[in-house]
């Protein structure tokens, strides 16, 4: 994906500022091809697949409703809401293994540092960190942090960015004490609903252009991806060919963003799925949650295909 400066990303701001522009005749989101040349079906964390670790040999009985992933390696963190509990889930052992209670709405999962995650709650300005086993190892808060909207370690600081719902991106050091506040973004009238660290890049879905902004390591805008394509979207996760993974509000579609910027929206029955309320990406996987089937599918992804880009 090519970049943009100067000149280019003075009137991404001003995009910003004024608002999208509509897509041009003719570029509406493509449909993919066979979704064979983008990734392969592994598994399925489900009722009768796993072993629950903390009552022995008993058999999984499958989620009722996961609203949340997050994963390093073969580790999954799963949020279930209806049954009001966090999961780790170890693909190699086939072990899921009961974590912290949950109450009240949805809360947001994200992964931290050697298997640790973060709870992010639905609403409030506190964001906790606990360990693979559950147990507590920090917390970062600020008085000007209103409300919390979404966190990742940036990979090359590995400093913590929480973004409010202002648009506002609150640095912190991994021990817990706020670095700096960055407003450009909150400057330009965005309403940041989602996050996710790329290998390089951070990526950032705002509401008010309804596109991807894509940031470098200190906060600062450097183009926007799909402006104006993405009303719908609710969450989204980067795979490490830079491929944007993104899920919709009314959990129909699963939508990627190519390298060439191209938007496609991926039918879900050639996937095997119903519904989608979560998705994200670790290790060259693909983990989609389907309330319907009570399930975390796992897909292989495969390379960019050029001939069908």
């Amino acid at each position: 994906m090519a970049r943009v400066s100067g000149r280019g990303l003075l009137f991404s701001l001003l995009v910003m500022l004024l608002g999208p522009v509509p897509a041009a005749l003719g570029d509406e989101p493509a449909t993919v091809g066979p979704v064979d040349r983008l990734l392969l079906r592994e598994q399925s964390i489900g009722a009768g697949y796993f072993v629950v670790s903390a009552e022995g040999a008993g058999g999984f009985s499958g989620f009722m409703n996961p609203t949340s992933l997050a994963a390093e390696g073969s580790t999954l963190f799963v949020a279930d809401q209806g049954l009001r509990r966090v999961y780790r889930v170890e693909l190699d052992s086939r072990e899921v293994t009961p974590l912290a209670t949950l109450g009240g709405a949805a809360p947001r999962l994200r992964i931290g540092l050697a298997r640790s995650w973060f709870l992010l709650p639905p609403a409030g300005n506190v964001v906790r960190e606990f360990g693979p086993e559950g147990e507590p190892r920090g917390e970062y808060s600020n008085v000007e942090l209103t409300q919390a909207t979404d966190v990742l370690r940036e990979p090359s600081s590995g400093r913590i960015w929480i973004f409010d719902f202002a648009g506002t991106m609150h640095e912190f050091s991994p021990g817990g004490s706020l670095l700096r506040s960055r407003r450009i973004l909150a400057d330009h009238g965005t309403a940041i609903q989602a996050a996710a660290a790329g290998s390089q890049f951070i990526y950032a879905l705002d509401r008010h252009c309804a596109c991807v902004i894509e940031l470098d390591h200190h906060g600062l805008p450097l183009r926007m991806i799909a402006d104006g394509e993405l009303a719908f979207a609710s969450d989204l996760a980067v795979d490490g060919y830079g491929r944007i993974w993104l899920s919709q509000h009314d959990r129909t579609q699963i939508v990627m963003i190519d390298n060439t910027e191209r938007v496609h929206h991926l039918e879900l029955h050639d996937l095997g799925l119903n519904l989608v309320s979560a998705l994200t990406i670790a290790d060259g996987r693909l983990f989609v949650a389907d309330p319907t089937t009570g399930a975390v599918v796992v897909f292989s992804l495969l390379p960019p295909d050029p001939g069908a880009q």
